[in-house]
């Protein structure tokens, strides 16, 4: 049996179903003619997925993504099967260049179980390149050559990309490809929990020839055989340079390439051997995994979707909230939304990637959250006490902002999403001198649990996967100084 027939094997009706839905549908074109001088400006869920009908006639064309992606209502498409990956088969495969532009694919799900070569591109053929694209908050899941990005690579060129989420196959299965033959990779990670029956690797499951570059993986790599925390198998002549996975995190002592470091080396810059820390990758030191430095920061207070915090102040007395940029455009002007006993806590509650009004209700413990356009978000939503402060970020990793608080009696962190799941119930991490602070301080986007001991400055910080990031970090001064944070 040859490549071909095995990358077909077992699509059946199943793949004709999805593919033929997602064919079906009425998609939205993008603006553009697909020259490099002209791309096709990919700008919602829709174009992705029109993308996906068109991929007959991707061959030399270009496509841009223009801003961060909100995929969020994927999870209802095709009757639970979710996102039809674009190209399915080597027959219908992208050939095209997919250039992400330094933007996010939110909240995208994937669940065609009797598929084979799923991932946001399912097929990437000669020529095919995708860059600079991330996946937050994804879920992926397929049969045989499965991955967040791509599920199989022929000829295909990969670089900048990351995925942040679970990726479920059977054989064939990686954070990033399930397959990658003569296929380049550089600049990539993934930190998602990687889970297959065999050929299972945390960035890549399986590999012929071809080259892998300065790319990690984090995430737990779960399998029955073949199975390695960066690659699950090389079939021969893949070449990999400076690329390394977490032994501590991914469960695995062995790879099929790629050298293993231990949780508190891959906080360490000097272990990245050949990377560009000036250029290319950022990371703080001692704290987090190495991160793209076209990431964005996640700027506080950003309510147009600019990328940049705006000059934001809450009248305590009248409710009124006002919004300008620094350059002098007035965003919000008298907003009414609170009153003297609420406190301001905004984020990006609905994953638009815009700060939406927010307030918490100090007396009943209720959210009031409506984004700037005046679109309700949580009414009275209760999440709180008295005791308790307002602690809200991004816990989980979805991209949008969760409701959370600390009883300051206690020390105990109740988090939970607008939608009602848990993430953390009386988790144990403070006492009454403690300031609870949140923030994502290891990079992996997702906030973390941290406190300053305001009497004895000194800093205390855990993931809520338990990995202690500080302890007794002396920063501050006794003198009444609030501590406060940015990147």
């Amino acid at each position: 049996m040859n490549r071909g027939q095995i990358v077909g094997l077992g699509v059946g009706l199943a793949m004709l179903m999805a593919v033929g839905e997602a064919n079906a549908k009425a998609w939205p074109i993008p603006l553009g003619v697909g020259t490099e001088a002209n791309p096709y400006q990919i700008t919602q869920i829709g174009h992705l997925g029109w993308m996906n009908s068109t991929v007959a006639s991707s061959s030399g064309k270009y496509y841009t993504v223009q801003n961060d992606i909100d995929a969020s209502e994927t999870v209802g498409w095709h009757s639970g099967a979710g996102f039809a990956p674009i190209g399915t088969t080597l027959d219908a495969r992208f050939l095209g260049v997919f250039n992400g532009n330094g933007k996010v694919i939110r909240n995208l799900t994937i669940n065609q179980t009797n598929l084979n070569c799923v991932g946001l591109f399912g097929c990437l053929g000669s020529g095919g390149v995708v860059k600079a694209i991330g996946l937050i908050g994804n879920s992926t899941t397929g049969s045989n050559y499965v991955g967040g990005v791509v599920g199989f690579s022929w000829h295909g060129t990969v670089s900048g990309c990351y995925v942040t989420g679970p990726v479920t196959g059977r054989d064939g299965v990686g954070g990033l490809i399930g397959e990658s033959d003569y296929t380049t990779v550089t600049g990539c990670y993934a930190m998602g929990e990687v889970t297959g029956n065999s050929t299972v690797g945390g960035l890549v499951g399986l590999s012929y020839q071809g080259t892998v570059s300065r790319s990690y993986a984090t995430g737990r790599v779960i399998g029955n055989s073949t199975v390695g925390g960066f690659a699950g198998h090389n079939t021969g002549g893949t070449v990999c340079n400076n690329s390394y996975w977490d032994t501590n995190t991914s469960r695995q002592a062995s790879s099929a390439y790629g050298t293993g470091k231990s949780t508190t080396q891959m906080k360490h810059q000097t272990t990245f051997s050949g990377w560009d820390f000036i250029n290319v990758w950022r990371m703080v030191e001692n704290m987090a995994y190495p991160s793209l430095r076209w990431q964005p920061c996640g700027p506080d207070n950003d309510f147009d979707g600019n990328s940049a915090s705006e000059l934001t102040v809450f009248d305590t007395q009248g409710g009124n909230w006002y919004i300008k940029s620094i350059s002098g455009t007035v965003v919000v002007w008298a907003n009414q939304w609170g009153w003297s006993t609420a406190k301001p806590v905004p984020g990006d509650y609905d994953g638009d990637g815009k700060f939406d009004l927010s307030v918490f209700d100090t007396q009943g413990g209720n959210w009031y959250i409506k984004s700037v356009s005046g679109n309700s978000i949580a009414w009275a939503c209760q999440w709180g006490w008295s005791t308790a402060k307002p602690v809200p970020g991004d816990y989980d990793g979805d991209g949008k902002f969760d409701l959370a608080v600390f009883d300051t009696q206690g020390g105990n962190w109740y988090i939970k999403s607008l939608t009602g799941h848990g993430i953390a119930w009386a988790e144990q991490w403070g006492w009454s001198t403690a300031k609870p602070i949140s923030g994502d301080f290891d990079g992996d986007g997702k906030y973390d649990l941290a406190l300053y001991d305001t009497t004895s400055c000194l800093w205390y910080i855990k993931s809520l996967d338990g990995r202690v990031l500080a302890w007794a970090l002396p920063w501050g001064f006794p003198s009444g100084l609030a501590p406060t944070l940015g990147d």
